[in-house]
């Protein structure tokens, strides 16, 4: 049960701490307020001035001071200052929090076709550092080579109504290379898409390219005015080598990926290589890892990583 505010009266004696000396000393209530509830007193409280003479002369004087019960915060104050102390705990904790890693564990098998690759799909408040891999390589020449997005192209338009096109309608081209690989970040799955890049078409009156049906949205709100081949006015489009595995979604993103790094690696079988930042990528990028090449086979059965927030050293 919580203790109620005591309002003292005449007469009562109280706990008094000077104000320059800290020296606590009891003293009489002379005098409450109740203009303020009883958390106002005069007190006599002792002190020493002078006679006309210099000498010391002890005596009291009458201070008007605000009153809690001992040991105890009055009224009000002390839920307000417990409801002070619990925000700043949960902001401590908050902040510990946020300077904890995610930790999340990736793996997949590879073939002479089709060596190991990993797509580490981006979080767009994090940054992804790879401390821990471990592989099987079957030949000598084998590299494990990583890279991280660069330029993000958001997706205006969904495809969804002409699955198997290679087309995406983007908001710029910025970056773009006949040479380039992209990753396609598909928001709702939370999964990234490799693909290349054939051709892109910058804003502007273009031709619309096969896939593209009569009622595609353009960036500007209009619709397209006929199939493939008819004019379509300030649409950016990439086309892509092959048709993402899913369909693309408004506001899903494209990366263009950035320079590899290659790290050799050679044959090996059950290889660890650990480290505190073995790779990282920029900061809200996916990153890519491959194995390549592979005679027959090859695998990354693991591959660990921290996503680090931004509030993190």
């Amino acid at each position: 049960m919580a203790e109620t505010f005591k309002t003292p009266k005449v007469g009562d004696e109280v706990n008094h701490v000077a104000p320059n000396t800290l020296k606590v000393t009891k003293t009489k209530v002379v005098s409450v307020s109740e203009k303020h509830d009883g958390r106002l007193v005069t007190v006599e409280v002792p002190v020493t001035t002078q006679n006309a003479d210099g000498d010391p002369v002890e005596t009291t004087q009458k201070v008007t001071v605000p009153h809690r019960p001992k040991d105890k915060m009055g009224g009000g104050t002390w839920h307000f200052a417990m409801i002070l102390l619990l925000a700043l705990l949960a902001l401590g904790v908050r902040k510990a929090l946020a300077n904890i890693p995610t930790y999340r564990t990736f793996g997949t098998y590879g073939s002479a076709a089709a060596p190991s690759t990993i797509v580490l799909p981006a979080d767009q408040f994090s940054q992804i550092r790879i401390v821990s891999i471990n592989y099987k390589s079957d030949t000598n020449i084998a590299n494990l080579n990583m890279s991280s997005g660069t330029t993000a192209l958001s997706v205006t338009t969904s495809n969804s109504m002409y699955s198997g096109t290679v087309t995406n309608i983007v908001n710029a081209t910025n970056g773009l290379s006949t040479s380039a690989t992209v990753v396609l970040m598909h928001w709702a799955s939370g999964v990234g898409y490799t693909n290349g890049v054939t051709s892109w078409y910058n804003t502007g009156t273009n031709i619309m390219p096969a896939g593209l049906l009569t009622n595609q949205v353009t960036t500007t709100g209009t619709y397209g005015t006929g199939p493939a081949g008819a004019l379509a006015t300030n649409v950016s489009y990439i086309v892509t080598t092959a048709a993402f595995p899913v369909y693309p979604s408004v506001s899903d993103e494209i990366y263009v990926m950035g320079t590899v790094s290659s790290l050799y690696v050679g044959a090996g079988t059950n290889q660890w290589i650990n480290g505190d930042a073995i790779y990282s990528g920029a900061y809200g990028r996916p990153v890519i890892v491959s194995l390549t090449p592979a005679n027959v086979s090859n695998t990354i059965p693991v591959l660990s990583t921290h996503y680090d927030s931004a509030s993190q050293p």
